[in-house]
């Protein structure tokens, strides 16, 4: 049973890989031209800082090889992981836009005591999973007063622990120092992780909780240990979902992987304890706040029905992303709760009927290709859209979008290589945690509204899935091939 479902999550990745492998190389000179109308003055940029890149590689390579890939070796990745964070928020003068600057205001607004925007048909009234982030913000803005200065630099600060926790996971999941170090440097590198340290969201709270709960759940799982560590679980996957409101994903992750992995009457302990804690602390955590009277709603139901999301999804039009069409849906029927959800699954009834199966099976891939084959997952984008400070720097930080799109792109190739090496797929169990994870996530954002923001919190997972790659694989039929092929 085990192998038959790694063989058939393998078998679906592989397809679903060489989508985002293919949409990767057409996004290079795509997402530049749509994004910048520059795409000559981009590229060339973009090879500079590529290049400035390279020999950053280079150097941390032949330092960790120097020291053997000893403590010494990681603790040098982690502080350069640091180094060009920090650089990047001091360099880059990002301000809020947008959604970002809308949430950030509400910021201001709950310092001085005024929960207005939690209420009603408010805007966190409509999306209320976004309540703990403006709290957070709003807590910094009180105490330390109207400046983005302690909001980024916690961004640098939680995203090199990233680095860390992420590290810590590799050590549980594979043997080969090289290959944990090799993991670490794609992390500490991964462009996504680096640029959007300076932009105000969410995500960057959330990841630092989802990946202390991976790390402490394969431990847990591998020492077999008891019931407070499966409780401390649940509750930072719920601090997770606080902010970034995907946590149900991971715990549908963990006990399909307890599942398949483990015995039956582990299992489902396991199971019901990490759920039972993230329930009881995510629903303690909305009960509080709608006691308090700073909320109106609960954290998972808002008073615009979370189908208009999937609404938007299905818009071919649009290509599954925002369009006013659908998010009009909601003010048409003066928010009325149970009308807006009825008229909402009417429509998207009739589109699936009513659009032809080819139509709609090349609307989905296009869907998923548009979702996860920009390689800073629109962080550039959001970082550089408004820029306080020099011309020069903000168009070199554009000009990242062409690095992080060509990093991505040696970083899919070599995770979807990783999937032909049965020696991980087949016989690593914890390798199969980060690809149930993916599933999860591609069905997710299948499903909703698309935005290439969006995967931006389990972009991780690629870098985890770089050392799969064994270009020793490729010599395996070398007998029956008549030569051995050169690596």
């Amino acid at each position: 049973m085990v192998k038959g479902f790694n063989r058939f999550i393998n078998y679906c990745l592989r397809v679903l890989f060489l989508l985002i492998v293919i949409g990767s190389f057409a996004m290079l000179y795509l997402y530049p031209k749509i994004q910048y109308r520059e795409v000559e003055h981009v590229f060339l940029k973009g090879i500079i800082v590529t290049i400035f890149n390279i020999v950053i590689v280079f150097l941390l390579y032949k330092y960790g090889n120097k020291n053997k890939w000893n403590k010494k070796a990681v603790a040098g990745i982690i502080i350069s992981g640091f180094i060009l964070r920090l650089l990047w928020t001091c360099l880059v003068n990002t301000q809020p836009t947008s959604d970002f600057e809308l949430i950030y205001n509400f910021g201001k607004d709950f310092s001085e005591g005024n929960y207005h925007m939690f209420k009603g048909a408010s805007y966190i009234g409509r999306f209320p999973h976004l309540t703990t982030f403006v709290i957070y913000l709003g807590l910094l803005r009180k105490v330390f007063g109207d400046t983005l200065v302690p909001i980024k630099i916690i961004n640098v600060i939680l995203s090199t622990l990233n680095i860390y926790l992420a590290y810590l996971i590799t050590c549980e999941v594979y043997k080969d120092k090289r290959k944990q170090v090799l993991s670490l440097m794609a992390i500490s590198l991964f462009p996504p992780l680096i640029v959007y340290t300076s932009v105000v969201c969410s995500e960057n709270i959330a990841m630092s909780f989802f990946l202390a709960a991976i790390y402490l759940f394969l431990f847990i799982v591998k020492k077999n240990l008891n019931v407070p560590y499966l409780i401390l679980c649940g509750f930072l996957l719920a601090a997770g979902n606080l902010f970034r409101m995907v946590g149900y994903i991971f715990v549908a992750a963990f006990i399909l992987y307890l599942i398949i992995y483990s015995e039956v009457k582990t299992a489902i302990k396991n199971s019901t304890i990490i759920l039972l804690a993230f329930l009881f602390t995510f629903y303690s955590a909305s009960d509080v706040l709608m006691k308090s009277e700073i909320t109106e709603h609960k954290l998972w139901r808002g008073s615009e029905p979370p189908i208009t999301s999937v609404l938007r999804g299905t818009n071919i039009k649009s290509h599954g992303m925002w369009n006013k069409e659908d998010s009009d849906i909601p003010s048409l029927y003066d928010y009325d709760y149970n009308r807006v959800e009825k008229a909402s699954k009417n429509i998207i009834k009739k589109r699936l009927a009513t659009t032809p199966k080819y139509k709609l099976t090349l609307f989905y891939i296009s869907k998923f290709i548009g979702q996860w084959s920009i390689g800073d997952f629109y962080g550039v984008g959001w970082a550089t859209e408004k820029v306080e400070g020099h011309k020069i720097i903000a168009d070199f930080a554009k000009a990242t979008s062409v690095y992080s799109q060509l990093f991505y792109i040696a970083m899919i190739l070599q995770v979807y290589l990783g999937l032909f090496n049965s020696r991980e797929y087949l016989e690593n169990k914890n390798v199969n945690l980060f690809y149930i994870l993916f599933c999860g996530f591609a069905l997710l954002y299948l499903i909703t509204e698309m935005q290439p923001r969006y995967a931006f919190i389990t972009c991780w997972i690629f870098a985890m899935l770089v050392p799969t790659c064994d270009i020793s694989i490729f010599k395996r039929h070398k007998k029956s091939m008549g030569y051995e092929l050169e690596v």
